[in-house]
This record gives C-alpha cells, sequence and structure tokens, in this order.
C-alpha cells in the first residue's frame, strides 16, 4: 500500500477500489462528491488511499487511516451496515459511506470486518447471541432451561439406542431397517423439540410477566412454571 507500511504483526484481510461519498447522501447532487479510492482492510486498521490530481502538478496520494477498534458496538455488534453494493461504518467521532463495485464484494468485505473486529463469524456470533439470550432468560426465571432440553433430547437418545439393541438381536436385513427407521426419526423430531423447546421458554416468559405484575402469586407462579416444565425441573 503506498503511504502506508505494515506494521510487523499486521497483515491485509481485504482489498479493493471503492468509492467514498462524504455525506452519505444518494442524491445526484451527492453522487459528484463521490472520491475513488483503494480500500485496505487490515487486523487493525482501516486504510484510504486517494489518488490526488491537480492541474500543472504532480500526482501525490492521500492516506487516510481509521483503527477498526475505534468502530462503534451495539449489542455486541460492531456498527458496519450493510445496503446492497453500499457499506456504512461508524467510527466514535467520525463515520464513512462507502460505495462498492457490486454486493458480493461489499458483503465479503463486511463479513471480513465483522471477523476481525469480533473473532468470530456470522455464524459463531449468532450462537453467542442465543445463548446470551437463553442465559438471560435462565437467571430471570431461575430455571436451568438448558438442563430441561438435555433431559428431552436424553430420553429421546435413550429410546433409539433402546431400539437399536433390539434390533441387533435380529437377522441383518431387520436389523439395518430398524436403524434406518431410528435415524429418520430423530430427524424427524429434531424441528419438533426445538418447537417444543421455543413453547416453553415463551410460556414461561408469559406467566413470570404474570407474577411481575402481581396477577398471580408467588405459590401461582411456581405451580404453572412445573405444569409448563412437564415435571422435567
Amino acid at each position: 500500500m503506498k503511504n502506508y507500511e505494515l506494521k510487523n504483526d499486521e497483515i491485509v484481510l481485504y482489498r479493493g477500489s471503492v468509492v467514498v461519498l462524504p455525506d452519505g447522501k444518494k442524491e445526484k447532487e451527492s453522487r459528484l462528491k463521490k472520491i475513488e479510492s483503494e480500500l485496505s482492510l487490515t487486523n487493525e486498521n482501516l486504510v484510504f488511499t486517494t489518488k490526488i490530481k491537480k492541474v500543472f502538478q504532480k500526482e501525490t496520494c492521500e492516506t487516510e487511516i481509521y483503527p477498526i477498534d475505534h468502530i462503534k458496538i451495539y449489542q455486541d455488534r460492531p456498527h458496519i451496515m450493510l445496503k446492497g453494493k453500499s457499506v456504512d461504518i461508524y467510527f466514535i467521532g467520525t463515520e464513512k459511506f462507502i460505495e462498492f463495485p457490486d454486493k458480493k464484494a461489499a458483503k465479503t468485505f463486511t463479513d471480513t470486518a465483522l471477523r476481525a473486529i469480533t473473532g468470530h463469524s456470522k455464524f459463531v456470533r449468532g450462537i453467542k447471541k442465543a445463548q446470551k439470550e437463553v442465559d438471560e432468560t435462565s437467571k430471570a426465571l431461575n430455571v436451568d432451561i438448558v438442563g430441561v432440553a438435555k433431559t428431552v433430547v436424553g430420553i429421546a437418545t435413550n429410546v433409539a439406542i433402546e431400539n437399536s439393541a433390539v434390533a441387533g438381536a435380529s437377522k441383518g436385513s431387520k436389523f439395518l431397517g430398524m436403524l434406518a427407521r431410528n435415524a429418520k426419526k430423530k430427524n424427524d423430531n429434531k424441528p419438533l423439540l426445538a418447537a417444543t423447546t421455543d413453547d416453553t421458554v415463551k410460556k414461561l416468559k408469559e406467566i413470570k410477566e404474570l407474577l411481575d405484575e402481581g396477577v398471580i402469586t408467588q405459590e401461582e407462579f411456581e405451580k404453572m412454571k412445573k405444569e409448563c416444565l412437564g415435571g422435567l425441573e
């Protein structure tokens, strides 16, 4: 990169041509202000290199550097907004509105930037967010939701194992047939188990709200909670 020297432990994660719109607007008059730049994303900085041409003067390069740890964070997610082939980045004290050649390039940059800042992929961030919601709900309701789910899964697994053991005592064809049926049954039950767990969490939240609003007593809450968990608490 011209006018920018990488540190010993700094590497380039993404590089490409972009157009920077200073005010972020999409009106025709704003487009006249667009600046073509080379964007480089490293594990530490966001670097914009822009060629400056002036009449009767030698071409020069202007470099802008923005530390990625200055990007605002909201609900554990960096404030980087992907909008088609455009990306809005909000830093502490300033912002950048960038337009990429196409949607694929914009998405590649966004995913790479989020991973660089958080250290996790979109899939892992989704899991962590879901885990946080489960933990908060469990704490508020004083219920081990994960434990209840594991109990349900354990029961289903034990039934499958027992069925397989019985099939093993029969002829080979019967054994294979039983395994196939059990595998199909297990896959068919996955959506049902997920739906059941979601319904349970929703019902628990509802009765907790009734308790907080004084509609039901603590004793009634405990009874309804036990019924909601189906005796698996």
